[in-house]
């Protein structure tokens, strides 16, 4: 994602100029400044009959500028640096942009009037350069720095400081040759001062201004050479006709003409964007755009996945530790519970100290009786010297009596501890196969409900009106090779419905054999079911649940009719009856061939 000098030159052009659907900036005044995060800006610009909204980025990795439809949820108590802009800014008129050659800082000249009603003019600075990215606000008559989105003094930096009050100093310029005035002789000399075992990539991104990595492959590429070419293995050909490819480049740049492209995989998802198509990327599809609506789309989906990562990772972690803790639960009362299963050896004490009673006395330490079951083996048993062989006897029973009891306690304990863990093992399967934010939040909702989740508040009054329950999505829809319809729950709530509700008594019903996994559902209309369907729909059944990497996985089908849900059961458990199993392997090319992959309306 190189957000390079050729992408902000693009950007300066539509900003300047306007593009489709886009009227130029200047003269916009601005109207709102927000900061929503501790290095981003949202500045609502107004013009008659139009707004927008530019959003500046000084992450480093992200740092940008450009005009976005996002809106995005503010702090409660706007940053320092948002009150310092909005004083100094707001109501102020864009009057220019400028931008130094293709370098990736833009500054925008502002006219406002200040306490006295004095137009003065003031500069927002956007430095866009990775970890040293910066927005400053600078008075333009004195160029002294009013303050910046990144403080930092001589501490951090040699060459300058960036705080109030201190003058303002353009960032050290770069030895690169700008591409406006470049020219085939400076090019060839240029080219053949760089160490021969350079590759060109890095020769023409170090040497050139406003190139990243990935434009100077696409030269290469266009020029026919191979990617890894370095230096030393070219010779007058390869340079001239490079030189020719990039000199088609800079006529382009110096004629601001920009074909800016999103490449996008076979999924739609952008991958990567420039300010000219990036045709090297063979396996990608270039979308045409706007550089700012291509930026906007990019970034948006980069922070839509980021978001979703961050909380499906949290969402997993914390179900992950629940599962640990059962895991501990189980094996501490299976622990108790072979112990207890081992009491029975207490009661055989006790009953064979009884028989011998009589000619057993007090103070023995052990004892060596005869087996009742096996009358040719004999049990040692360790005595209490201070007991009389009957008070031993009946210590033994009392000991049998408690193991016995703990063994009842235990039971019940041990199985709920069990189906716990399988739900939870059921709800980590639906957040690892979760692919949306809309997948996210019906999980987090049932875990909500489950207690697992605090549950957010709202702030909101007894007397307001209650926030709708909300609605459970649908599953996911496949048509078999005998045209009939499948349906594939994402997660407990949706399998909840599926199965309880959408499907109907003579439809049949899939769900692996004791494994976690996603209910299917086949639509019968009443008729009889193909074994291709029935095949196809355990093939889908194995792959949406827990046992997706492994082989020969079980699954069960049974009618609809057969499946009840019991009271109180958690979300996504049933039990079912009069049923088959069926062996299948897991086929992940099967859903895509299976249209259409999407949920029923």
């Amino acid at each position: 994602m190189p957000f390079d000098g050729l992408v902000l030159a693009a950007i300066k052009k539509e900003l300047i100029d306007g593009a489709l659907n886009l009227t130029p900036l200047l003269g916009s005044r601005i109207d709102r400044i927000y900061q929503p995060a501790p290095l981003e800006l949202n500045i609502v610009l107004r013009q008659p009959g139009k707004r927008n909204r530019l959003l500046i980025s000084a992450h480093a990795n992200e740092a940008r500028i450009h005009l976005t439809e996002q809106t995005k949820e503010n702090p409660a108590s706007p940053p320092l640096f948002c009150m310092v802009l909005r004083k100094h800014l707001e109501g102020g008129r864009i009057v220019g942009l400028t931008q130094e050659g293709l370098e990736r800082i833009l500054v925008f000249q502002i006219e406002v009037r200040n306490e006295i009603n004095q137009l003065t003019q003031k500069n927002l600075v956007c430095e866009l350069m990775g970890k040293h990215s910066n927005v400053i606000l600078v008075d333009a008559a004195t160029q002294i720095i009013i303050d910046s989105i990144k403080r930092y003094s001589f501490n951090l930096s040699r060459y300058r400081e960036v705080l109030p009050g201190r003058t303002y100093l353009h960032p050290p310029k770069q030895d690169k040759l700008a591409l406006d005035t470049l020219n085939e002789a400076i090019f060839q000399e240029n080219i053949w001062q760089q160490p021969l075992a350079a590759k060109l990539e890095q020769i023409i991104q170090r040497r050139f201004e406003g190139l990243s990595t990935l434009m100077s492959r696409e030269i290469i590429y266009r020029a026919g050479l191979p990617a890894d070419l370095t230096l030393n293995e070219c010779g007058e050909y390869e340079i001239n006709v490079l030189g020719q490819k990039l000199k088609l480049l800079c006529q382009a740049v110096r004629e601001s003409n920009f074909p800016p492209a999103l490449m996008v995989n076979e999924a739609g998802e952008p991958v990567e964007f420039d300010a000219f198509p990036l045709t090297h990327l063979r396996i990608l599809t270039a979308r045409k755009a706007t550089m700012n609506v291509i930026v906007d789309q990019f970034f948006t989906f980069q922070e839509e996945r980021s978001c979703f990562n961050q909380k499906k990772q949290r969402l997993i972690s914390l179900v992950q530790k629940e599962i640990n803790y059962q895991a501990k639960k189980i094996s501490t009362w299976e622990e108790n519970l072979t112990e207890a299963d081992k009491a029975e050896k207490f009661k055989l004490y006790g009953k064979l100290l009884l028989a011998n009673a009589h000619c057993l006395e007090k103070g023995l330490t052990e004892v060596s009786l005869a087996n009742f079951h096996d009358l040719s083996s004999r049990v040692l048993i360790s005595l209490d010297p201070q007991l009389s062989p009957v008070e031993n006897a009946n210590a033994f029973f009392k000991k049998y009596q408690k193991a016995k009891k703990t063994r009842l306690a235990i039971q019940p304990l041990l199985e709920n501890a069990r189906q716990e863990r399988f739900y939870l093992l059921s709800v980590e399967t639906a957040l690892q196969q979760a692919s949306t934010l809309s997948d996210l939040a019906e999980i987090s909702q049932e875990l909500m409900t489950t207690g697992y989740l605090a549950k957010t508040t709202t702030g909101q009054k007894s007397k307001d009106k209650p926030k709708p329950k909300q609605k459970t999505s649908a599953p996911l829809k496949f048509i078999s090779s005998d045209n009939l319809t499948i349906l594939v729950g994402k997660n407990n709530r949706q399998n909840d419905y599926l199965t309880m509700r959408l499907a109907q008594e003579n439809d049949v019903w899939l769900h692996t054999k004791e494994i976690p996994g996603s209910h299917v559902v086949i639509k019968t209309n009443g008729q009889p079911v193909p074994p291709t369907t029935l095949h196809e729909a355990a093939i889908l059944a194995a792959f949406f649940s827990r046992a997706q990497q492994s082989h020969n996985v079980p699954v069960d089908y049974t009618g609809r009719k057969n499946v009840k849900k019991p009271p109180g059961a958690r979300p996504g458990f049933v039990t079912y009856t009069n049923h088959r199993t069926i062996i299948v392997n897991p086929d992940k090319s099967l859903p895509a061939k299976l249209q259409p992959y999407s949920p029923i309306v």
